[in-house]
Formats: C-alpha cells, structure tokens, sequence
C-alpha cells in the first residue's frame, strides 16, 4: 500500500475520524493525535492506520470495486457494510458553521456589555445561523443565531445608554 494519497483522500479519513469523535469513540487528545498523523500522510498505509482500530463505519477503502463510482467506500450513517457512500467536505463544513454561529453566539453576550462590543461576533452568529434548506444541526445553529441576536440587541442598548447618561 505505498500508493500516494491527496488532499481528498486525506479529508475524507478526517471526515471519518470527526465522526468517530462525535459519536464518543475517541476522545478529544485521541482525535488530535490521530488528525495530526492523517495531515501528514503520505501513502494509503498511513491513512489507513489511524482508523485500524475503529468500528467498521469508520473505514476507509480507498479503491471502490470494479464499475463502482470513483468514491471511497465507506459505510454511510445509517447505511449497511459494504454500501457505497462519500464522506465530503459538506458535511464537515455544516458543523463547522453552526459550531462558529453558536460559539459567537455566546461570545456576543459577555462582549455586548463592554461598550457594545458584542455587535461583530454577534453579526457573524447571525449571518452563519441562519436557516438552511436540509441543513441537520439546524437548531443548533438557529441557537447561536438568537444568542447572536441577543448580543447585538444588548450592545445596542449599551451603546445608546453610554450617549444618553453623557
């Protein structure tokens, strides 16, 4: 297996690895370890090596079966062993979105009380929780949304308040 891997190769095991940390079979030192070792990967053995010791859902085959569409096989959520499924970069790039808007959401709030500070992180709160057709951690982001919301409804009131007692 010393075949040279890609970028996409590479983001698919991280894909794979970020959900394995989500569903609680890594921790998060392990997963750090892991991310470390599959940024640095050079071959199919050594992408394949931070996954040997996961539950089957979590494997990477990087040659699909003969006829079979250009995609890794991996075991999609929900999906049965051995059926065909992409991790992409869309789905880590959901979680990453809600995960900043609820982030800045609870930012906003201690900030908002520092002259209004809170407006910029509570602005981008906003603009990343907003809703999306089919999006699946959708509460989630509409959480940081109106935290988001909030902090710059709370600003505002600190900013006015800062003329009107001068």
């Amino acid at each position: 297996m010393n075949e040279r891997v890609g970028t996409a190769q590479r983001g698919t095991v991280l894909d794979l690895l970020s959900r394995a940390l989500e569903e609680g079979y890594l921790e998060l030192a392990e997963y750090e370890e892991r991310m470390v070792s599959v940024q640095a990967a050079r071959t199919v053995a050594d992408l394949t090596r931070p996954l040997a010791d996961l539950p089957a859902q979590f494997r990477w085959y990087p040659h699909p079966p003969a006829g079979a569409a250009a995609a890794p096989l991996v075991r999609p959520p929900g999906g049965r062993p051995g059926q065909l499924g992409q991790v992409g970069t869309e789905r880590g790039e959901e979680r990453d979105t809600w995960v900043a808007a609820l982030i800045l959401g609870i930012v906003s709030l201690p900030l908002s009380l520092c002259l209004g500070a809170g407006v910029l992180p509570g602005a981008v709160a906003i603009l990343l929780g907003r809703p999306r057709r089919g999006r699946s951690h959708q509460v989630r982001a509409t959480i940081g949304m109106v935290l988001g919301v909030v902090g710059v409804a709370l600003s505002s009131v600190m900013i006015v308040s800062a003329f009107v007692v001068d």
